[in-house]
């Protein structure tokens, strides 16, 4: 995983490469709802999934 991170107003943009988004899922999960996802459309889908579960168990 390579990062680059900038900081912006309200936060710090962070441009993450990554083979599969999967990976960084439990990371990205831990900022709770500090974090706001841009980009892929599938990591912000597969939050989504998780926190359903979550709300689920």
């Amino acid at each position: 995983m390579q990062n680059r991170g900038r900081p912006k107003p309200g936060g710090t943009e962070v441009i993450l490469l990554v083979r599969d988004v999967r990976d960084i899922l439990p990371w990205v999960m831990s900022w709770g709802a500090g974090v706001r996802i841009q980009e892929p459309p599938v990591l912000r889908e597969l939050i989504h999934e998780e926190a359903q579960k979550i709300l689920l168990t």
